[in-house]
């Protein structure tokens, strides 16, 4: 067998223009045009518009010799061999796979059906009347089926026009088919199986005229005859459940129109309503319910429109909407007319009755048109409960007044109460940290005696290091460390003291930093569930927004290979390790250190892999967004790790070579109390006994001290201090005061939160405002979902938490709210379509587990980076 291209001498008249009209004048329309055409700027005399202009060449002589590639000026200029000369000018070079066209094209004979402009075409108007008149253009009109001297064989009226070709023909018909062949025949047909044998047996041994006619009605019954001729549709519509291109990314619910499709077919849906569901099923007024489950079946169809390639984040989105736009017309006119109307992007179509404003007005409807989801529930049954929320919701507004009110009075209690508290909790807090760095001169020197008898007595260079976070997934998924708990997601587990990701959609998400980490060592005891998995992360640093982050991933670059991974590949190189080995079951130890000076080192169980690299610079991850990341290198990327996570551990430091090879030889589970008080001698250990209980009593003071019993004021105080933008910052504020100084740090608050103000004024000064959605703007946005409000809310909205110790999520300022009723009831809010002429965009919005996104010519999969997006998180 031979592999490679095929020789241009073997291209078909038809094909040679074909790979004009497909690969050649879409180059030269845009790409050169411009600045070569008969109506404008020729640049050098040349004309690349129509045929004659190429043969002639410019100023320069000939550029084109048909026939003659090596001879050709036009391909040197084009692969920028030509000094002086290298086109398309100001641009890159043409990638090798068209100038493969352009090469094949020229030896082909370099055919071009282009004439110069009013030379030579007759008319649109006369040529395209010419062409209406083609017979699949013309209404249908009913014919009587011709005579025929087989009217045994002719059956169907149908079977007369056969016959009537056939003899014209001088053709025999085909002999009649065996019943047990024509029984596999018409199962296969109908249904993609082959006939049971208890089918087979009963078919043959029915001689009567209606057995065919039964297996017929029989077959068309069955589920399997919707199954298989979906299938047909699909590959018309060309169905898929991912957008290809680099990233893959997934098309969400794309099977619901594959059960659609099989629905509609074996339900014997009339084709004329099925070609209005195809096109604007989400649209018609009187639309098909799903009668057992009471959705709307017709608002599924135009979901083909989706189906198509998008760029990973093109740089250029209306390149991209182009090829998106252009390949619905191609699949929307292929399907519905059998035509090419495709063809017509560049110029009228050379044979059918399709003009280059036809196709631009069909691109004009598609276009404008964004992809998104729809609700399919009947709008009945969404609101089944609203009348009974919005009670009960009146209800616990009614009684949170009352509550509130009540608390108004008792206001200077709490605060002195709380002053006293967090007097008392800073001594406590003190002695606290005295005794614990006590605790730990006497630990540290023994944990590293501890691990020299491990090893036999081989003394070592470094102690075990102390982590800033650390997760031994025990029980739960604590920070044992620094507190930097975290969220099983997507189906994420703990179990036998490990964290168990499926490698389908588990991951973990910790709470945010609480201080800025730049040099960092990320490390973690991992078994992989297959060797065979590409880009999932161990554990990593990433931000809300999408943006940036920093993770311990496997297979991203190259397959079975561990690497440093980042944002767009910044702080990413191959660092040249061997291929990873350990099969399922067997724990590996990863460690990436990221240090001051920009290198980043990787290591496997203990010892460098690879050499070190820099590249880039270390992205500083900030306190109070950054967050660290289980079983993705970034928040909502596929593929997620398939594997189980025994250990993980993170430093605010950039650990040496030794500390990672002590932390590897210690182990997950660390240096044993067993181990580290046998490397005491006795008196060190009683010395040591005493600490403890020191430290546990202070414990216990302080919790004590720091937390009235049932206060449920606590926890967000702790919070409020850190936050000036909590509503809680002053009281946490005054709380550390005393009384006496209360007025002068009131008076401060307020200095700040005017200066704040001012400042945020003054910052928005130059801004011109588009819309105003908590007034009469909010008419020209468009909605889509059940959870959005016809008008929008005013100032002290909220909506009713569904778990947790808080009551209501929030109280919200004026404007457009989702989920005020029901957590149930989302919606999606769009703009309309505006032009950005600035450098900037600003919005205000707030919310949890949403986001808001500037969408570039309808691209629908921006996350962030050049599409910019922003995850609120309050």
């Amino acid at each position: 067998m031979v592999f490679g291209r095929f020789a241009p001498a073997g291209l078909r008249a038809d094909d040679a223009l074909d790979l004009f009209e497909t690969r050649i004048r879409p180059v030269l329309v845009e790409r050169c045009q411009e600045c070569h055409r008969s109506d404008g700027v020729a640049e050098g005399g040349l004309v690349l518009d129509h045929r004659e202009g190429m043969r002639t060449g410019g100023a320069g002589g000939a550029i084109l010799v048909p026939g003659a590639p090596d001879n050709s000026r036009l391909l040197a200029i084009l692969r920028h061999e030509l000094p002086g000369l290298e086109m398309p000018q100001g641009g890159e070079r043409l990638d090798d796979d068209t100038l493969a066209a352009f090469s094949d094209w020229i030896a082909a004979g370099a055919p071009d059906p282009r004439e110069p402009p009013g030379a030579g075409r007759t008319t649109a108007p006369a040529d395209f009347a010419e062409r209406r008149r083609w017979w699949s253009f013309q209404p249908l009109h009913r014919h009587e089926p011709p005579p025929t001297r087989r009217a045994d064989w002719a059956a169907n009226p149908i079977d007369r026009f056969l016959v009537a070709r056939l003899d014209a023909a001088g053709l025999e018909p085909a002999p009649v088919a065996p019943p047990a062949a024509l029984l596999r025949r018409l199962s296969f047909v109908l249904t993609g199986l082959p006939p049971s044998p208890e089918e087979v047996l009963a078919f043959t041994a029915d001689p009567s005229p209606a057995a065919y006619a039964a297996a017929v009605d029989r077959l068309l019954a069955s589920p399997r005859f919707g199954e298989r001729f979906a299938r047909h549709w699909m590959d018309l519509v060309r169905y898929c459940e991912s957008h290809g291109s680099q990233g893959d990314p997934e098309l969400p619910n794309a099977w619901r129109y594959r059960d659609y499709l099989v629905r509609a077919f074996n339900a014997d849906l009339p084709y004329d309503q099925f070609v209005r569901e195809q096109i604007a099923g989400d649209l018609l007024p009187d639309p098909r319910w799903n009668a057992t489950e009471g959705f709307n079946e017709s608002a599924i169809g135009p979901a083909h429109l989706r189906m198509v390639e998008l760029g990973f984040v093109p740089v250029d989105a209306l390149d991209d909407q182009v090829k998106v736009v252009e390949n619905q017309i191609d699949v929307y006119s292929k399907t519905f007319f059998g035509l090419t109307a495709a063809c017509a992007r560049c110029h009228d179509h050379k044979f059918d009755a399709i003009t280059q404003e036809d196709f631009y007005a069909l691109y004009g409807i598609l276009s404008s048109s964004r992809p998104g989801q729809v609700i399919l529930d009947r709008p009945e049954a969404l609101q089944a409960a609203d009348a009974e929320l919005s009670a009960l919701k009146s209800s616990i507004k009614a009684g949170l007044a009352a509550a509130w009110l009540d608390a108004a009075g008792r206001f200077a209690i709490r605060l002195e109460d709380q002053r006293s508290r967090q007097a008392r909790t800073a001594v406590l807090g003190k002695d606290l940290a005295d005794v614990s760095l006590s605790i730990e001169a006497i630990e540290r020197p023994a944990q590293a005696r501890a691990l020299e008898r491990r090893r036999g007595g081989e003394p070592g260079s470094a102690a075990l290091p102390a982590p800033f976070a650390r997760w031994s997934f025990s029980a739960d998924t604590r920070d044992s460390v620094g507190g930097l708990d975290g969220e099983l997601l997507g189906g994420a587990v703990v179990r036998d003291g490990r964290l168990i990701l499926d490698g389908v959609g588990a991951n973990m998400r910790t709470k945010a930093l609480t201080r800025d980490l730049r040099e960092k060592t990320l490390e973690a005891w991992v078994t992989l569930a297959n060797l065979d998995q590409r880009g999932g992360g161990v554990i990593g640093l990433d931000v809300p927004e999408g943006r940036f982050f920093d993770s311990i991933v496997f297979g991203e670059i190259q397959p079975r290979h561990w690497l440093a991974g980042s944002d767009f590949f910044n702080r990413t190189q191959d660092p040249g390790g061997p291929e990873e080995t350990a099969g399922p079951g067997t724990l590996v130890h990863v460690g990436i250190v990221y240090a001051a000076d920009h290198s980043i080192r990787v290591y496997r169980n203990g010892v460098p892999y690879g050499g070190p690299f820099t590249k880039g610079t270390l992205w500083t991850f900030k306190a109070g967004s950054a967050r660290f990341l289980f079983g993705q290198r970034l928040s909502d990327i596929d593929p997620p790790l398939a594997g189980e996570i025994a250990e993980a551990r993170a430093y605010d430091r950039a650990l040496s070579a030794d500390e990672v090879a002590a932390s590897f030889q210690a182990g997950p589970e660390g240096v044993s109390d067993e181990e580290l008080l046998a490397a005491l001698d006795g008196a060190t250990r009683d010395a040591l006994a005493r600490l403890r209980d020191q430290r546990q009593r202070l414990s216990a003071a302080l919790l004590n001290a720091s937390v009235a019993a049932g206060d449920p004021l606590a926890a967000p105080l702790a919070e409020a201090r850190g936050d000036a933008a909590s509503p809680l910052h002053a009281w946490a504020t005054l709380t550390a005061a005393p009384p006496e100084a209360w007025p002068t740090t009131w008076g401060t608050l307020v200095a700040a939160l005017d200066s704040d103000k001012r400042a945020r004024i003054a910052a928005n000064a130059p801004l011109t405002p588009l819309w105003d959605l908590r007034g009469p703007d909010h008419q020209s946005w468009f909605r889509h979902g059940s959870g959005l409000m016809p008008e929008p809310a005013a100032n002290g909205a909220f909506a009713i938490a569904t778990d947790g110790e808080r009551v209501i999520t929030g109280i919200l300022p004026a404007g457009i709210h989702t989920h005020l009723l029901s957590s149930r009831q989302p919606g999606v809010y769009q703009s309309p379509r505006f032009v950005i002429d600035t450098d900037s965009v600003s919005l205000r919005v707030l919310g949890r587990g949403s986001v808001a996104r500037l969408v570039i010519e309808n691209y629908p999969l921006g996350n962030g980076g050049i599409y910019p997006a922003v995850r609120p998180e309050r």
